[in-house]
């Protein structure tokens, strides 16, 4: 009974309240974590592959030479090189489509947890590549990247969407976008030939993405869970009431 009461009390609170809020510390701060570890690099993401290219295509000359003993034809090449980056987007729209109910089951900051499991695994695979001389795990790296990408482009936007109240949540909808852009125009950046993007050190450049997948993991465990997502799929209003971080 007395929960009942507790509940129609929440139901009777102040909308404008609600509707009317202020940045916190705390809002910030779920803010940064979630475009650094999420939007940002999907951006990474997204732009990798552009400005090493060329050092990427030597490895997959080499490597095929030294495979089959002979020079790989322009064709085969072309074919390659577009499976690498052509199976990215068949990914990105599975790791899309996988959001939702990934985030009714476990809710937002566990699926971002749990999908930078799959960026270590990822960050092995493009590492490994150089040494064990296949380009068949950039290929399949490649693939695994589309999909965190359009997890990525799924869960943080929606997340960004919930925490904030409603007179914020046009700028946290901008500051996902430009953490995007930021992360793709930093990329080509730091692959360019006279930093990470030669013959050597592009794996390393690659690797890199393991970054903002760290910053998740440090950060997201200190972050609440959307006061949407607690009110209306785990049905808990007074869990969500106390999230109410962002209004006060």
């Amino acid at each position: 009974m007395t929960n009942k009461i507790e509940i129609e009390d929440l139901k009777k609170s102040d909308d404008q309240t609600r509707i009317k809020g202020r940045f916190t510390g705390l809002l910030i701060f779920y803010i940064v974590i979630t475009v650094i570890g999420g939007t940002y690099a999907t951006g990474w993401n997204i732009g990798e592959f552009n400005t090493p290219s060329q050092a990427l295509k030597r490895f997959f000359k080499t490597t095929y030479y030294n495979r089959y003993n002979e020079t790989i034809s322009n064709e085969t090449l072309t074919n390659l090189w577009s499976l690498a980056n052509g199976l990215m987007p068949l990914g990105g729209a599975f790791g899309g489509l996988v959001t939702g109910i990934s985030v009714e089951k476990f809710g937002h900051i566990k699926s971002m947890l749990l999908i930078n499991i799959l960026v270590l695994i990822n960050t092995v695979l493009f590492v490994i590549s150089k040494p064990i001389k296949s380009y068949e795990t950039l290929i399949i790296g490649r693939v695994l990247t589309g999909f965190i990408s359009g997890f990525f482009c799924g869960v943080c936007p929606l997340y960004l969407s919930e925490i904030p109240p409603l007179n914020l949540r046009g700028f946290t909808g901008t500051i996902n976008a430009l953490a995007m852009c930021i992360g793709n125009l930093v990329t080509n950046i730091v692959g360019l030939p006279i930093l990470l993007g030669t013959d050597k050190l592009w794996p390393y450049l690659l690797s890199l993405i393991v970054v903002p997948a760290i910053v998740h993991f440090v950060g997201l465990p200190f972050c609440e869970e959307s006061p949407k997502y607690l009110y209306i799929t785990k049905n808990n209003p007074i869990e969500a009431r106390k999230g109410n971080f962002c209004l006060l």
